[in-house]
């Protein structure tokens, strides 16, 4: 469930929703009293003007690797006080970039929680002492349970950038497969199609070996006519045979010796 905002500590100072508003209209104050005057987030979730310079660390400051680690290898009780440094505004700006860095905002997170239920619980131990000296602690201890608000604020926000920063690289990882899957199945289809073309290409060439011209037809039809005679010979041989030397032997001429050859001396014709 989501934490309801604290009352305003400065209630008479005005209210600005955003950062941009806040500084245009620090801008535009400057211009007037010739003061800087420096937006900061209050714990009302409104921004406020100050005359007091931004504590704010820049949106691009990157954390050394080595803060980072030496960070993450402190102890509970060290990490506590280190984080309860930074809520006072006395932490070292590399440490407190390091703080933020992504490894570290669960832990970050969930110590913030545990300081601000320690003093909630000094609060309400305290809630009925009306002596001065309580009085001034308590301004201090609710500026400080403030300041940890805003850091949990602070650490969810950066939180919920790091998942919409991991749910946008998914996004495009699954596009860039998406994209790869697609520009392989188009690669395996334009390679089907050149292997199909090519194994076109070669029966057209191996066609083309066998076509022949138009005008050699009449040459076409001469071959085809001795091969037709010849696989005549070839199913009827001897009775071709007898019937040329028949033939043969009225015209008195002899027999070819390429045919007599196939012919017994009985199989020709007795000449009178």
């Amino acid at each position: 469930m989501t934490d309801k905002a604290p009352d305003c500590p400065n209630p008479q100072k005005k209210r600005y929703a955003t950062s941009e508003a806040a500084h245009s209209a620090a801008r535009s104050v400057q211009i007037a009293i010739t003061e800087p005057l420096h937006p900061y987030i209050c714990v009302c979730t409104w921004w406020h003007l100050s005359r007091q310079p931004s504590n704010q660390i820049p949106t691009d400051a990157i954390a050394d690797p080595d803060d980072i680690q030496r960070l993450e290898l402190l102890s509970d009780t060290s990490f506590r006080d280190l984080v309860a440094t930074e809520a006072r505004g006395q932490l070292a700006t590399h440490d407190r970039i390091a703080l933020r860095h992504t490894s570290l905002l669960l832990r970050w997170n969930r110590t913030l929680k545990e300081l601000r239920a320690d003093i909630n619980q000094q609060l309400n131990n305290r809630a009925h002492d009306t002596t001065l000296l309580t009085h001034d602690w308590r301004k201090r201890a609710e500026g400080y349970r403030d300041s940890i608000t805003l850091r949990l604020q602070e650490c969810r926000d950066l939180r919920a950038q790091e998942i919409e920063k991991n749910r946008e690289q998914r996004e495009a990882v699954k596009a860039a497969n998406l994209q790869a899957e697609a520009s392989i199945q188009e690669l395996a289809a334009a390679s089907n199609a050149t292997r199909r073309q090519a194994r076109a290409e070669q029966l057209d060439r191996q066609l083309d070996q066998y076509r022949v011209p138009a005008h050699h037809d009449k040459e076409l039809r001469r071959i085809a006519g001795e091969h037709a005679i010849q696989r005549l010979i070839d199913a009827h041989g001897s009775e071709f045979t007898t019937y040329l030397a028949e033939e043969c032997a009225v015209l008195g001429v002899q027999l070819p010796r390429r045919v007599r050859k196939y012919l017994t001396d009985n199989d020709l014709p007795q000449t009178a």
